[in-house]
């Protein structure tokens, strides 16, 4: 995707056992898009579980033509979100992280 948009990741969230069911998660994940939404983010994506994500808007990365540069990831576990059309037609292709990103999952 080089040259392509800029999208943004949101990043991995937990909430600690004892204070699940009560909307945090879907709180912060919430708040989070909004953030991008305000930044006109044209897409958001992230590795998450695909039973729970899909309910704020994420689909397959797979349906839209983006796939992790992460071999091993399921395909049902990268997501992503978009949010302008226009600006995602015709991009498909090979998503890859900032440096400062792979850098972590070393």
């Amino acid at each position: 995707m080089d040259g392509g948009p800029v999208g943004m990741g949101l990043a991995p969230l937990a909430v600690l056992p004892g204070y699940q069911r009560r909307g945090i998660g879907a709180a912060l994940v919430e708040r989070g898009l909004a953030v991008l939404r305000e930044r006109g983010c044209p897409f958001v994506l992230l590795y998450g579980h695909p039973g729970y994500y899909p309910r704020f808007g994420f689909e397959r990365g797979s349906a839209h033509g983006l796939r992790s540069h992460l071999g091993e990831v399921p395909d049902d576990a990268f997501m992503a979100l978009v949010r302008d059309e226009a600006a995602m037609a015709g991009v498909r292709g090979v998503v890859r992280h900032r440096h400062e990103i792979d850098d972590t999952m070393d």
